[in-house]
């Protein structure tokens, strides 16, 4: 009798560990190593941090309804008030995935005061294309360095930051499968 109420007792454990970690991985951040996953409202995000700085952020995101598409998404930062002029400016990247260089132009979308020093910038609305997701499949690392303007560049403490791909084609797909569940 004991051996069959412990069977039960580790059926009942196992059963709620599954049921809680399909709820984490819904309603939280899934980590898949460097990368994480979060589903909020509108969009499913796959993302990593900085090197340089752990706030800058490089990724893409799903919108929900669209899950073929990945939007690029990238936060960078800095001290200066300055930058707070190019909300609603194109910029260019330049783009380094281990060793091949380009340059895309990407929407400066908010800047937003963090704390009194700190301003956070969000660059979005760049649809990326097979090309730029099969450099990154094949990938170990990416570089970012914001070119133009001047004027913005010349704002910036940190000029450029890198970001791990490890975890990147596991998260994208994981991001997909989550896009592609939401009723």
């Amino acid at each position: 009798m004991k051996l069959k109420n412990m069977i039960i007792v580790y059926l009942a454990f196992f059963l709620f560990i599954t049921l809680s970690s399909n709820v984490y991985a819904q309603d939280s951040e899934l980590a898949i190593k460097d990368w994480s996953i979060r589903n909020d409202s509108e969009r499913i995000f796959y993302k990593t941090h900085g090197t340089v700085i752990y706030g800058h952020e490089f990724g893409f995101f799903k919108p929900k309804g669209d899950c073929d598409s990945d939007i690029l998404w990238i936060t960078y930062s800095s001290a200066n008030d300055e930058v707070l002029n190019f909300i609603g400016k194109e910029i260019v990247l330049m783009i380094d995935v281990d060793g091949t260089q380009f340059k895309i132009g990407i929407n400066m979308l908010s800047a937003d005061k963090l704390t009194p020093t700190t301003k956070i910038m969000a660059f979005t609305n760049y649809l990326v294309g097979e090309e730029f997701i099969k450099l990154l499949n094949k990938g170990r690392k990416v570089r970012l360095q914001i070119v133009e303007p001047k004027a913005l560049m010349n704002q910036l403490d940190i000029k450029e930051d890198e970001y791990s791909l490890i975890g990147y084609k596991a998260s994208r797909l994981k991001a997909k499968e989550f896009c592609n569940n939401v009723k």
